[in-house]
């Protein structure tokens, strides 16, 4: 019989999920990363624990970019660029660059609508500061700013954190 553990980590009103699967030789699946204490409080230490039991991140979703998903996972993804500790087999972002902007049975997107959606793309709802610790992650409001630049860290990750490293844009 399979053995399948679920962590669920303190994220306040966000989501961080460690599933485990097997007893020797187990496969995990991270989903999201909380804010930044949720990975620094918790999290941290559990992917420490899998690293030292010879173990990896099979799969990384993030299934949103609300700060509640994503900035734990924007801290993770820099510390183990800057100093590998994990190695993360496959990572699935669902990306702000891929939503469908086509609209069905309605008319053409509005001039401001097309406003909203520029300055979310090229500004962002908020800024990140940088300064938290050795990090420059915040906690502070998430926007498409930061989904872009998650997508770009991974990207970069894939080539320099990890080798055969596979990112699934959904």
């Amino acid at each position: 019989m399979p053995n399948i553990t679920v962590k669920m980590f303190p994220a306040k009103n966000g989501d961080c999920f460690l599933v485990s699967l097997g007893l020797d030789n187990k496969k995990h699946i991270l989903i999201d990363c909380g804010y930044v204490e949720t990975y620094r409080d918790y999290l941290k230490e559990e992917l420490m624990k899998i690293a030292s039991n010879g173990e990896a991140i099979d799969l990384m979703v993030i299934t949103y970019i609300d700060q509640n998903h994503i900035l734990g996972a924007l801290v993770f993804l820099e510390e183990n660029n800057e100093a590998p500790f994990i190695e993360i087999k496959e990572i699935w972002h669902n990306s702000y660059r891929h939503l469908q902007f086509e609209k069905e049975n309605v008319e053409k997107i509005t001039e401001q609508e097309l406003t909203i959606l520029n300055r979310e793309v090229v500004l962002g709802s908020s800024f990140l500061q940088h300064q938290i610790g050795k990090s420059r992650i915040r906690d502070e409001e998430i926007s498409a700013k930061q989904d872009t630049e998650l997508l770009t860290y991974v990207e970069r990750t894939q080539e320099v954190l990890i080798k055969n490293l596979k990112l699934t844009i959904l």
